[in-house]
């Protein structure tokens, strides 16, 4: 619509003085005017009946939102004026998109979009991220040229007023196309062509030049020349057409190969003899699809036929991974679906020496795009992996700095700081568990219960009660909301003993810890857990209200614990819960 406000406009201009001349740029701008009345239209009546019958374009600009699901765009705008800050004269080199997504990844892409992006979706601030300034001047340039052709070809008179019109307005819309798209195959041929269009009409005589002379000279044949030409041609069809098209058949058949090695194998073996210029895809299709096996690898390994099949999918995997980095040594992504190749090798071949190489894959990855979060997760990950196989041979102080690292590498999980908890734990050092797991409960992230048991049993058998009652407070809430204080709300999923035991034990350290208020509010708790033992509750509430509290201070549970197993038979989820706190630390 703006080209053919702009087309109208220079008609109106350049066209004959009769008032006729302004019928086009009015049409232009009242179809303009139609455009946007319709979209605005929509945007505030979505739900009317004359909104869903308008045609899809319009639709999409009606519900083009800057901070909304368009958000997406102008990250990649933000990224790309970042990335020619970086480099401003060379850039990231075309194509390489990607790399500054990378660099200046912004997390908020999470909730609006994927995180893959490999173009800037603006060409003008593509070529300037990509190419930098000598690219965005020799881009630039084109546009002046066909600028300086065109008024060149008006002036000579070899284009008329409206001809100059259209032409010109079809590159207005060809720039606002790629202030919102890039240069794609289909649209970028049809400007292609208008260009050359424009240079015929610039060019006085024939664009192809005729040979000179009163006599033709007849061409000695030169059959080598012809025969060395074809080869040429026949190599390139191979090397840039047959050869990639056999590996992308390849990939599709690695990906379509419904997890079976041996069917996977053949298209394995042709990629990594592959010689030709290969995508990235290549080392992540078969990295993704070892992965696929999952458990099946274990199965795998005590096959004789089946193991030497997978040894060798891993070496030709890793191969096409190093063949890859080395050409493309900034790309994170590499990085991360390598290391995730390495992390199946470990459990695999069972092999430290593979899970170290993952994490230090990881960790390059991260270098290179430090606020995208799937590496930080695999990293964290295999540092817990790591810390578990140290914490199982009670080799704690080894466990205690790989977890230790996990934490500072990404301070916003909170599964890292609950094994660093159990960690503290085996070491001894049960202050730093505590906080360790205060922490990881603030940040969301709820364990298994039995650390949060072991670490409260220590501080009530220092004579830490308070402090005891808010640790388990805080686990209730964080794993069952807010909802588990409502007596109101009965909590409808399955409640691990455990908990059940938490629930009936928490009100009584409010009373030893002389907080009577607390002591009320939690016991609402196995209230909502169990709505059957509403009558337990609503005496120890009427008692504590009434300052009764003598009955209740010796007890370790508000239900009834007994040892005998008549109890046992009676009601097993109370004797089960009561046992939890009679055990020794």
């Amino acid at each position: 619509m703006l080209g053919a406000v702009f087309g109208g406009l220079i008609f109106a201009m350049l066209g004959t003085s009769s008032r006729k001349k302004w019928i086009t740029p009015a049409i232009a701008v009242a179809l303009a005017a139609v455009v946007g009345g319709v979209s605005l239209g929509v945007r505030a009546f979505p739900a009317s009946a004359v909104s869903q019958d308008v045609p899809t374009v319009l639709l999409r600009i009606a519900e083009t939102n800057p901070a909304g699901s368009d958000e997406s765009r102008t990250m990649q705008w933000r990224a790309a004026i970042d990335g020619f800050k970086d480099r401003p004269l060379l850039g990231y080199g075309m194509e390489n998109h990607n790399l500054v997504w990378s660099a200046h990844f912004d997390p908020g892409i999470y909730k609006i979009d994927t995180d893959i992006y490999d173009r800037t979706h603006n060409q003008f601030l593509e070529t300037l991220a990509t190419t930098g300034l000598i690219g965005s001047v020799a881009f630039l340039a084109i546009w002046v040229a066909i600028g300086v052709t065109l008024g060149r070809a008006y002036r000579a008179g070899r284009l008329s007023a409206a001809s100059l019109a259209v032409l010109s307005g079809l590159q207005i819309a060809y720039v606002i196309y790629l202030f919102f798209w890039f240069v794609d195959l289909n649209a970028t041929m049809l400007w292609i062509l208008i260009a050359a269009l424009i240079a015929s009409r610039g060019t006085v005589g024939s664009v192809v030049l005729e040979t000179s002379g009163s006599a033709a000279e007849r061409a000695p044949a030169r059959p080598a020349l012809a025969l060395a030409s074809l080869v040429l041609l026949a190599a390139g069809i191979y090397a840039e057409g047959y050869a990639p098209l056999r590996a992308n058949k390849a990939l599709a058949r690695i990906d379509s190969s419904n997890g079976s090695l041996a069917q996977a194998m053949p298209q394995f073996d042709e990629l990594s003899s592959f010689a030709g210029r290969q995508t990235s895809h290549v080392p992540v299709v078969m990295g993704q699809f070892i992965g696929s096996l999952g458990s099946r690898l274990e199965e795998m390994r005590d096959d004789p036929g089946e193991r030497r099949l997978i040894d060798r999918a891993f070496d030709e995997s890793f191969a096409a991974f190093s063949r890859e980095i080395h050409r493309d040594t900034s790309n994170d992504r590499l990085y991360t679906h390598e290391g995730a190749l390495l992390v199946e090798a470990a459990r695999f071949y069972r092999s430290p020496l593979y899970r170290q190489q993952a994490i230090d894959a990881f960790h390059k990855a991260i270098e290179l795009s430090p606020h995208r979060i799937q590496q930080r997760l695999l990293l964290a990950r295999q540092r817990l992996l790591l810390a578990r196989v140290y914490s199982g041979a009670r080799d704690y102080e080894r466990a205690l700095v790989v977890l230790s690292d996990a934490v500072k590498s990404d301070p916003q999980l909170g599964e890292p700081r609950y094994r660093l908890a159990e960690a503290y734990i085996g070491a001894g050092h049960g202050d730093s568990a505590l906080a360790m797991l205060q922490s990881s409960l603030e940040l969301g992230y709820v364990g298994a219960p039995a650390l949060y048991l072991s670490v409260g049993r220590r501080l009530e058998f220092s004579g830490r009660n308070s402090v005891a009652a808010r640790l388990y407070s805080d686990y209730l809430e964080v794993k069952y909301t807010e909802a588990v204080w409502n007596r109101s709300e009965a909590i409808d999923k399955p409640i691990p003993t455990a908990d059940i035991a938490v629930a009936a034990h928490l009100p009584l350290l409010y009373v030893r810890a002389r907080d009577s208020e607390l002591a009320i509010k939690s016991a609402a708790a196995l209230s909502a857990f169990d709505p059957s033992r509403a009558p337990i509750v609503d005496q120890f509430v009427s008692d504590i209200g009434a300052r009764r509290r003598a009955s209740w201070i010796a007890k370790n549970s508000l239900l009834p614990c007994t040892s005998s197993r008549a109890a046992r038979s009676r009601d097993s989820v109370a004797f089960g819960a009561c046992g939890m706190f009679r055990r020794k630390l």
